[in-house]
This record gives structure tokens, C-alpha cells and sequence, in this order.
């Protein structure tokens, strides 16, 4: 049996190459050694805002992790939204009613890889130190 991983998942969500359409983008990496272990990104075309789109990108994050969860002993979910991320922390309510559910289904994979034995972290990072989520939703 190999030896479960520590895990970064960057994610960042915004406006394509031509500004119009929402996209995201996830970078997950191995904590350790930062290797790149997955990539992901996309258009979202039912996305009206930024913060939709912010949200679909961590949902995606926490939702590929719970597929690895198997080898994940735990991972820190990292993004430039500061609205996105203190509100998983709980230091922010989310009270907007199109962001809500994005919310709930978020905490939702957050206790299925809880429950799996996953730890989960939250950080904040600068927009300058998210450059690769970034650059990925940047492609479509």
C-alpha cells in the first residue's frame, strides 16, 4: 500500500480570454513535492458572475479530491476569492440567495471527505500566488 498524500488544490474561477464567458480552473498538487497530479478546467456557460464562477472552480477542487480520497490524507483548498474561501471557513455568511447552494453543495463534499478520513484546509491566498488556476481557466 503506498503512502496516502498531502494535497494543494488551487482553484480560481473568472472571465475567459475574451472576458464574456465565466470559466474555472483547478491545479491540485502534491503537497510534498508539488508534482502536478491533476488538471481542470472549463467553460461555464450557465455562470453569470464571477462568484458563480469562483464557487463552481472550489466545488470542482473538493469534488476531484473525493475522487482520489483513497490517496488523500489531506488537502488544503487555496484560492484568490476571499469571499469563497472565508465563507467555507465559516468567518463570512454566505446570505446571497443565487450563492447559497454553491455553498451547500461545497460543505456537502467537505463532509464526504471528512467522513473519508480526508482532513480539509482552507487558505486565501493573493491573486499573484494563484497564477497556474489562474492561467488554466485563462485556455478556453
Amino acid at each position: 500500500m503506498s503512502k496516502k498524500r498531502d494535497v494543494i488544490a488551487e482553484f480560481d474561477g473568472g472571465g475567459g480570454s475574451n472576458g464574456t464567458k465565466k470559466v474555472y480552473g483547478v491545479h491540485i498538487i502534491d503537497a510534498e513535492t508539488k508534482e502536478q497530479l491533476h488538471v481542470a478546467y472549463g467553460l461555464l456557460p450557465n455562470a453569470q458572475t464571477y462568484n458563480q464562477a469562483e464557487w463552481t472552480a472550489a466545488k470542482v477542487a473538493l469534488a476531484t479530491c473525493y475522487l482520489f480520497k483513497d490517496d488523500i490524507s489531506s488537502v488544503t483548498v487555496r484560492g484568490d476569492s476571499q469571499l469563497v474561501v472565508y465563507q467555507l471557513l465559516g468567518k463570512y455568511k454566505c446570505k446571497k440567495p443565487h450563492l447559497i447552494p454553491y455553498w451547500k453543495e461545497a460543505k456537502q463534499i467537505e463532509e464526504k471527505l471528512l467522513h473519508s478520513g480526508v482532513a480539509v484546509n482552507y487558505e486565501w491566498v493573493r491573486r499573484e500566488s494563484n497564477e497556474t488556476a489562474d492561467a488554466l481557466g485563462r485556455l478556453i
